[in-house]
């Protein structure tokens, strides 16, 4: 991969990482104002902001082990045991944030029985986005141990 596609694509992680914090921070004055605004689930407000601050750790985890993937794809590492570890821990994180997601949204929508069409569609998209990247990195995983395996001589 070309040097200057790595530095623009850690340059983008770095702001997204940013803006990430900066919405944990912010999220529980989002949410007091909302359980003040609809005090019928005032009483959620604070598990709710837990789980969504823990699900964008989540994501915080997967930027920063794909960090750690660009480093190896520079080195051209990435083919390696390394790489599928990398690969394996940003799916997981991807796994955990969207059952996160879905979850909470799912709890939301039908034990409290409470949202509109925005929240049915906060989680389908969630859903749909977070197992279709789940599924692709599934994909990309198996791609790389098939080729790890076709490198590696054959243990007698």
């Amino acid at each position: 991969m070309h040097p200057t596609v790595l530095r623009l694509l850690r340059v983008e992680l770095s702001l997204v990482l940013l803006g990430s914090v900066l919405v944990q921070a912010v999220l529980p004055s989002l949410a007091h104002d909302q359980g003040r605004d609809f005090p019928e689930v005032a009483h959620l407000a604070t598990p709710y902001t837990v789980l969504a601050i823990a699900a964008i750790a989540a994501l915080q985890v997967a930027m920063l082990v794909l960090w750690r993937f660009l480093t190896l794809v520079s080195k051209r590492e990435h083919t390696t045991r390394r790489g599928l570890r990398c690969l394996d821990a940003i799916m997981g994180s991807v796994a955990v944030a969207t059952a996160l997601t879905t979850g909470t949204l799912f709890h939301l929508l039908v034990i409290v029985g409470v949202g509109g069409p925005g929240v049915v569609l906060a989680f389908v998209g969630c859903t749909a986005a977070g197992s279709a990247l789940v599924a692709v990195l599934w994909v990309l995983r198996r791609a790389q141990a098939s080729r790890i395996d076709d490198r590696e001589p054959a243990a007698v």
